[in-house]
């Protein structure tokens, strides 16, 4: 749920609810896994994720490239805390999670949705220019609407 509010002349946007999401790559022989709390649909079949600076997994992530992207279900807290916590190269997240493969990316076993993306472009825009604004292409998209969406308190 997001809720718009006028403060002064400047209007303010507060998430109050926000689901969690796995990114994955598997990338010149290493698997990196991130949570992900920033990311939107823009399109049909587009998504855009704000990856800050700070994330191996994000520093990787580069055009052309296809990753997994895992809308986490309600019991799949526990994942979303013990992937976000540590950076993949201090810890085997394979260890973390139950992955599969779809064709081409890793994704969470039993997560609500299951996608693989197509990395279109890289932006950093002004401002945010250490960050990783990802625009990708759903390329396969999984869903069990039987669970429900995680929702980061």
């Amino acid at each position: 749920e997001i809720r718009l509010s006028l403060v002064g002349s400047e209007m303010c946007i507060r998430d109050r609810s926000s689901g969690v999401n796995i990114v994955t790559i598997e990338k010149d022989g290493s698997f990196k896994a991130m949570a992900c709390a920033w990311a939107s649909m823009v399109d049909f079949d587009k998504v855009v994720m704000l990856i800050g600076s700070q994330s191996e997994t994000g520093s990787v992530i580069k055009k052309g490239d296809i990753i997994g992207f895992s809308a986490l279900s309600s019991n799949q807290a526990d994942i979303a805390e013990k992937i976000g916590s540590v950076h993949s190269s201090r810890v085997d997240k394979k260890s973390i999670a139950s992955f599969e493969k779809l064709d081409k990316a890793y994704v969470v076993q039993d997560a609500r949705t299951q996608n693989e993306l197509e990395v279109i472009d890289v932006l950093h825009l002004e401002g945010i220019e250490e960050d990783n604004l990802v625009y990708a292409r759903i390329i396969t998209y999984k869903d069990d609407k039987d669970l429900g969406f995680y929702r980061y308190p």
